[in-house]
């Protein structure tokens, strides 16, 4: 048995600032991995300490987990590795200890490559990341320093199946003058997963930061997913 993780970036939140279930959320939420019936999907959000709790129970097919009032600035990846490792436990344990897909947008493709890069699984088969920046907003070709730690990730971890990484291209937003950007990162940021994962990373001309999870590319892969 596998089960397809989807792993939520900044912002990606399933509650109100009251802490209400928002059902608007979830609906757009599975829209935006491409996922139809949202009925059939769990969902876990991770608190600010690092715990994982189940905000909804569905199939255990698709799974989404978000992170509760995280903004990913570089120093809080650590205990985000550590949250999604959490969470992955309790996916695990529920499930009867299956194998993993997983699939990160935006920042959720950091917190990966933090998790893996900590924790080193061996029940990871698949590895799909839109539009991450490995490499920050990246308006500079020097390294972060997170970048310089988990490069060449796959010498120490290998999936038992593939990587696939996606990030768009169009120079969207003024805010990167005229360097290719999603909208929200640079291209090259993205681009930058190729260090990590010793991979090619796919440039999608005039996709942005949201519609890169829907391309026909990476709706093949989820389809996929779901035999």
């Amino acid at each position: 048995m596998t089960i397809n993780l989807f792993v939520g970036g900044s912002g990606a939140n399933f509650k109100d600032p009251s802490g209400n279930l928002m059902q608007d959320a979830f609906r757009n939420e599975f829209n935006h991995w491409g996922i139809d019936n949202r009925d059939y999907v769990d969902c876990i959000e991770v608190q600010k300490n690092g715990t994982a709790q189940y905000v909804q129970r569905g199939s255990h097919k698709n799974i989404v987990i978000t992170f509760k009032n995280c903004i990913y600035i570089e120093s809080e990846l650590e205990n985000i590795g550590f949250g999604l490792k959490n969470a992955m436990d309790l996916v695990r344990r529920d499930n009867g200890y299956p194998f993993i897909n997983l699939f990160g947008h935006s920042n959720g493709g950091n917190a990966i490559a933090r998790y893996l890069y900590n924790f080193k699984p061996n029940f990871i088969e698949n590895i799909l990341t839109c539009a991450t920046p490995y490499n920050g907003k990246a308006l500079t070709v020097t390294s972060s320093p997170f970048l310089k730690e988990v490069s060449d990730l796959t010498s120490y971890f290998k999936p038992s199946g593939n990587v696939d990484m996606f990030v768009g291209k169009g120079n969207i937003s003024a805010e990167f003058g005229n360097i290719p950007n999603d909208g929200v990162i640079s291209t090259d940021s993205g681009q930058c997963g190729r260090w990590v994962y010793n991979h090619y990373v796919n440039v999608i001309e005039g996709a942005n930061h949201g519609t890169i999870n829907t391309i026909p590319e990476v709706t093949k892969i989820v389809n996929e997913w779901q035999v």
